[in-house]
């Protein structure tokens, strides 16, 4: 049998950095123009985990990052003209959801 070794973490971590330097160089701006909608909807489901709908912002979250506020007039939308006091907030996600009634 023959024996295979895991990875040490440092070697883990150098290739993350290489990727993470790749990464940075990317020009989103143009990626995104050159991108049809499907392309652009691809791309928004692997890079956002969740959107809270907050009545005077939005939260972000990134996938692996802490999540970021966003107001409604930095994304193009209309502030907030309801004021609701002690509902809860929706959430959306760009990932599919799983519901119990679908398991067979």
């Amino acid at each position: 049998m023959a024996f295979f070794a895991r990875p040490l973490p440092i070697t883990v971590s150098i290739r993350f950095e290489q990727v993470a330097a790749a990464l940075s160089k990317v020009d989103v701006a143009t990626l995104w123009a050159e991108a049809d909608d499907q392309e652009r909807r691809a791309l928004v489901d692997e890079l956002l985990e969740a959107v809270a709908v907050i009545p005077d912002d939005l939260e972000v979250t990134v996938a692996g990052a802490p999540p970021l506020t966003v107001l409604f007039s930095e994304v193009g939308l209309k502030e907030s003209e309801i004021v609701r006091v002690g509902e809860a907030f929706p959430t959306f996600s760009t990932r599919p959801v799983w519901h119990t009634q679908w398991a067979a």
